[in-house]
Parts: C-alpha cells; sequence; structure tokens
C-alpha cells in the first residue's frame, strides 16, 4: 500500500510557485488579459459608462479563469475541450480496438480454433 501511496504522489505531482500551478498561472494572465481589453474596448471605443466597464469586462474573463481552477469531469479544461472536439468530429460511434469474432454460419480460421481450445479461454461463438 505504501508504494501505491507513493507512486500516487509521484504521478500526481504538480509544481507550484508562490501557492499556483502553472495552468492557474496561465489562466489569471489570460483571464486578466482579457479584463483589461475588454474594459479598454468598452470605455475608450464604446464610451459605456465606468461603473457598467468595472461590471461588464469581468464577464469574459471568469471563463478563462474558471478552467484553470475547476477541472471538468475530473479534468483540466483543455483536455476536456479536446476530447469534446474529437468526440464531435467523430460523432457518436465508439472506436474499440477488441477482438472480433467472425459472423455466425461462417467457416472459422484454424487460429481461431486452436486459441478458443485453450485452457483458460472464454472465447463464446
Amino acid at each position: 500500500m505504501a508504494s501505491i501511496k507513493i507512486h500516487q504522489d509521484i504521478y500526481n505531482f504538480e509544481r507550484k510557485r508562490k501557492g499556483f500551478t502553472t495552468r492557474q498561472i496561465t489562466a489569471l494572465s489570460t483571464g486578466c488579459a482579457l479584463s483589461v481589453g475588454t474594459a479598454l474596448l468598452l470605455g475608450y471605443a464604446l464610451r459605456v459608462p465606468a461603473p457598467a466597464v468595472s461590471v461588464l469586462c469581468l464577464v469574459p474573463a471568469l471563463p478563462a479563469i474558471t478552467a484553470g481552477f475547476l477541472p471538468i469531469r475530473g479534468m483540466p479544461a483543455e483536455e476536456f475541450a479536446s476530447r469534446l472536439w474529437d468526440l464531435s468530429c467523430r460523432g457518436g460511434a465508439i472506436v474499440c480496438e477488441g477482438e472480433s469474432a467472425p459472423p455466425l454460419g461462417c467457416e472459422t480460421t484454424r487460429e481461431y480454433r486452436k486459441l478458443r481450445k485453450r485452457k483458460g479461454a472464454e472465447i463464446v461463438a
């Protein structure tokens, strides 16, 4: 049990700087950049009043900051996004690399019969 605990500690290790991981620092800096950019756009280009700018500049920053701190279904946000993208490109199909049995009524190969005769094999036709 001790070796499992040590392995998990090593595997789940994340280097921290000032108490934040690299992902969290990146998320905070991205959120700050989005917030400042939105404030400049709303304040100078669109002439929105300052109290409204202070609230509205947080809207685009919150998803970026949240993605750095909260995991989605136990995964970091970028891994979840890449898996979701792959799923949407692939469609609803389930990809499996498993062994396939020959269809019923077909002649089986010699290798398949030999594998099936092997002691402990649990191949059901």
